[in-house]
């Protein structure tokens, strides 16, 4: 017979085997221990990253209007949690008309979302971009990064759009508070509140100022407390 494992199953059921176990955020340590993995025989390892040296691309050169451009990337799937930011799309672009959303990543739900744009009124300015590698190009072209995730570990998008000096709203979750630090290099809010997400959002793209010094800030939050060297 073919045996079926939740996620969670396998990971306790190859835990249990593992003479260490390595963890990318403080958050997944502490839901270990909570599991009752011991914690002598767990290590902390964040993901690491290098500051992007290359300029912003011209977007013209990655098909990309002009305007506010806010990114989101991620598999589309429940747990990122992309229905949320497109249900606070229509305040965004009520605050903001030419701003465009891009989702970059692809996953079982993208028709599902495709259809939900049409239905909030907002197709006309929400981008599939599907799978794109590299991400960064487009991370460099965009003003802030949105993860709307409803759980994470350490996403490395958050972690790129540190590295390209961009500013992040994310959501409460995970990892994430660990990586954002809120009202310095990005917004935090509540998972699964579109109206939090719309605010935090319309607020950086209103104040280029702050969205400058949220980015350089992320960037140095990255270089001091995530870098590849300190990964090594």
């Amino acid at each position: 017979t073919k045996r079926c494992w939740a996620p969670s199953g396998v990971a306790r059921w190859s835990h249990r085997r593992a003479d260490r176990v390595i963890v990318n955020s403080e958050a997944t340590q502490r839901e270990e221990v909570e599991a009752g993995f011991p914690p002598e025989r767990l290590d902390y390892v964040p993901n690491g990253i290098r500051l992007a040296a290359t300029p912003a691309p011209e977007r013209g050169a990655l098909e990309l209007p002009e305007g506010p451009l806010v990114l989101s990337v991620g598999q589309l799937e429940a747990v990122k949690g992309q229905r949320h930011l497109i249900d606070a799309w229509p305040a965004v672009r009520a605050a903001v008309p030419d701003a465009t959303l891009l989702l970059l990543g692809d996953g079982s739900l993208r028709a599902e979302l495709e259809e939900l744009t049409w239905h909030r009124g907002v197709a006309a300015s929400v981008r599939f971009l599907g799978f794109r590698e590299p991400a960064l190009p487009y991370l460099l072209a965009c003003d802030l990064l949105v993860q709307p995730s409803l759980t994470e570990g350490m996403p490395n998008a958050v972690l790129e759009a540190m590295a390209a000096r961009r500013p992040v709203v994310a959501t409460r979750v995970g990892g994430l508070p660990e990586v954002v630090s809120d009202g310095e290099t990005g917004v935090l809010v509540p998972p699964a509140d579109p109206q939090a997400l719309a605010r935090a959002i319309v607020g950086l793209l209103a104040d280029p100022e702050r969205r400058a010094a949220m980015g350089e800030a992320a960037g140095r939050r990255g270089q001091d407390h995530f870098s590849v060297e300190r990964m090594v």
